[in-house]
């Protein structure tokens, strides 16, 4: 079994699902460990609800790019997207202290991902996000 998966697929909630099913059978395929394999289906759930939702003006589908790739170390995961900019590092975590009918829309995603993954990386290269995210073993 290959320790690199890649996809590209169309941005739709189906897709997304189902590229997340690949994603868990290959991990168990490689015997990783659950807890490591909740952080990649979180980010390309959230990632790719975010490119769905908010990433461009039209109702094309788009396509994204994510690579895994798990190492000695850890997992990493890699999100690309040729959405318009977005940074999740300059996005202001949401106030989860606060009641549900007091809390804004929006952000809580973001906020999940950054938190399950020990780092997170952002670029903007030729017109795209890239988004890197590293899991280390035992942390």
């Amino acid at each position: 079994m290959a320790n690199r998966l890649s996809f590209r697929f169309k941005v739709t909630l189906e897709e997304i699902s189902r590229i997340n099913e690949e994603v868990s059978a290959w991990m168990n395929d490689l015997d990783v460990a659950s807890g490591l394999s909740y952080m990649p289906q979180l980010a390309i759930e959230e990632l790719g609800t975010n490119v769905l939702k908010y990433g461009h003006d039209d109702d094309q589908a788009h396509e994204v790019d994510v690579e895994l790739e798990l190492s000695e170390s850890g997992l990493q995961v890699t999100f690309t997207d040729d959405g318009r900019p977005f940074n999740p590092l300059e996005t202001t975590a949401p106030d989860v202290s606060l009641p549900l009918e007091e809390r804004t829309v929006g952000g809580l995603g973001i906020h999940l991902v950054r938190s399950v993954a020990d780092t997170l990386e952002y670029e903007r290269v030729d017109g795209k996000n890239r988004i890197r995210l590293f899991k280390q073993f035992n942390s």
